[in-house]
């Protein structure tokens, strides 16, 4: 019988736990236009818009991070439509590009799908409530520039010039290599190399920007050339294309495009079909205009003027154009989105000419719908209340705790974390090394997913590397105390594990303490069951019929168990 005093510490330990898992993982403070990374969107051209929106993390000061908001489908700028808050949790980082594909029109399931790009080469990737870590790009490079279609996700990265030694053993100057890489949903695989001169002059300009339209992918700069400058009034933009449905296909050389004025912002995109090139002057104490123009696809140099420049306003005065602006197709119209100095966010949808379709208004985002996830989570409450309050009978049933021959005794609290610790950490280093995580931002990264896999739990199943670690660290643990009965935390602090007999444990007895690490790892509130029994055993102990020992005998008294 469970004496009424248990029962009030089980509904109290229940709820300490779950509110300490919300406040480890709660939403950062609001953004602000001071944040580190840049406001990010990207449109999949019929679905929906994203938006990468920087934020504060608060679970980890100083630290910045990002959540992602969707526009759904195109609306024509009609104020029913709102901005949905798709990240339960703020994501950890700051990615430097996004891109989207959309999938097949569904009023009743969103199908399109996000990829956010960092400066470690991950890559992220969000469709249908479910989120995971895609392949790396090549190399861990950093992309300069990102487009989702159709076809594929495109990306341009670039390496800069490096020194390197000639022959007389002076050092010269190594040209810069720029190069795209095209994603099928499996693995990246590069376009055409591009000639060296082509590669030096895209390294070399500035405000790359690419974009997929009539079955080719173009790649528009900013030239680092002498018409260029503030004297002659004219700037020149370049462009690049090549066709993406063969892979025998060659990069057509650069086509000058001269505007009239500096550029500080440049942005390429495809609406209606179309390329679009817009451009935003360098601004100081007054609104920001953004300037475009349609492209032809066969001479891409003659530019369409027709296009009316669009005003942002007075709330756009005083932003920096690089870091709080941000563009992107929206169906048949233009969307666009700044960060205000005052950290307020503002969106407006413009068509091809120009023309205004909604007037300037604040985002609002509203929480995404409640999903199959959160049933799920509920799921795992019902069990850990369930275990919790088992842990408590148990551990008011004397004839059930361990009374262990030889002189043994549980080892202490303090060393078994201990062990623990060093235990997870030699699988967790040795799967980082084998799958090419050597930069520490992959590492908190990869802890943060793992945060946020203690509170969604099926998001384990959605990042490969996750799972290969569980897996090498239940089977390490398994084969070491099948084997020696201890693992190396446990040799270190002087542990090992041994049944009730204190015999060591066979091999089911081995598997069953280990397989229950499972939940424990989901549930982690799970692990009071070992401070809660006299004897300190996990819930593993007790399904198993193993305890955890020190390896030197004790004294008889030390062996009495006490309430």
């Amino acid at each position: 019988m469970i004496k009424p005093g248990y029962l009030v510490r089980l509904v109290f330990l229940v709820f300490a736990s779950l509110l300490c898992g919300n406040a480890r993982l709660a939403h950062g403070a609001a953004p602000t236009a001071q944040a580190p990374p840049s406001l990010l969107m990207a449109g999949d051209g019929r679905a929906s818009l994203w938006l990468s929106l920087p934020t504060k993390l608060a679970q980890m000061p100083g630290k910045t991070g990002f959540i992602l908001l969707q526009h759904p489908v195109n609306q024509q700028g009609k104020s029913s439509t709102a901005w949905r808050d798709i990240t339960p949790q703020p994501l950890y980082g700051s990615p430097v590009g996004l891109a989207a594909i959309a999938g097949q029109d569904d009023l009743d399931h969103e199908a399109s799908t996000i990829y956010a790009f960092f400066s470690t080469g991950q890559v992220w990737a969000y469709n249908a409530d479910q989120q995971k870590f895609m392949p790396d790009l090549p190399g861990h490079l950093a992309p300069t520039a990102v487009v989702g279609s159709q076809s594929g996700i495109f990306a341009l990265t670039i390496e800069p010039s490096q020194t390197v030694s000639s022959s007389s053993k002076s050092p010269r100057a190594g040209g810069s290599s720029a190069a795209v890489w095209r994603f099928d949903g499996v693995q990246w695989q590069p376009l055409a190399p591009m000639p060296p001169s082509l590669a030096d002059s895209i390294a070399q300009g500035a405000s790359p920007s690419i974009v997929y339209a009539a079955g080719r992918l173009w790649v528009i700069w900013v030239s680092a050339s002498p018409s260029t400058s503030a004297v002659s009034g004219i700037t020149s933009v370049s462009v690049a294309s090549i066709l993406t449905s063969t892979d025998t296909a060659s990069w057509q050389l650069p086509e000058p495009i001269h505007l009239t004025g500096p550029v500080a912002k440049l942005c390429a995109l495809q609406v209606e079909g179309r390329l679009m090139l817009l451009w935003v002057a360098p601004h100081a104490g007054h609104e920001v205009i953004i300037q475009g123009s349609q492209l032809a696809t066969s001479k891409p140099e003659f530019i369409n003027t027709t296009f009316t420049p669009v005003a942002l306003g007075p709330k756009s005065v005083g932003i920096n154009v690089q870091t709080s602006l941000a563009l992107a197709p929206d169906g048949n119209a233009i969307g666009l989105a700044f960060n205000t100095t005052d950290g307020k966010l503002f969106e407006l949808a413009f068509d091809r000419h120009g023309r205004v379709l909604s007037n300037l208004k604040q985002i609002t985002a509203a929480p995404a719908a409640t999903n199959d996830s959160t049933t799920f989570e509920h799921f795992f409450i019902i069990i850990l209340a369930l275990l919790l309050a088992l842990s408590l009978w148990h551990r008011n049933q004397p004839g059930n705790r361990a009374w262990l021959a030889g002189g043994l005794v549980p080892a202490p609290l303090t060393a078994r974390m201990l062990a623990a610790l060093i235990d997870v950490s030699i699988p967790l280093i040795a799967i980082g090394v084998a799958t090419g995580m050597v930069h520490a931002d992959a590492w908190q990264q990869l802890g943060h997913q793992a945060m946020q896999a203690l509170v969604s739990p099926e998001l384990l199943l959605h990042d490969y590397r996750l799972l290969w670690m569980l897996g090498a660290y239940l089977g390490y643990l398994t084969l070491a105390e099948w084997l020696f009965a201890r693992s190396v935390g446990k040799v270190l602090l002087g542990m090992k594990v041994v049944d009730l007999d204190g015999k060591p444990p066979g091999f089911l007895a081995v598997v069953i303490r280990n397989l229950v690490r499972i939940p424990e790892l989901l549930a982690p509130a799970l692990l009071l069951f070992v401070i809660l029994s006299v004897d300190r055993r996990r819930l593993g102990d007790v399904l198993a019929g193993t305890v955890v020992v020190g390896v030197q005998s004790r004294t008889t008294q030390d062996t009495t168990p006490h309430d």
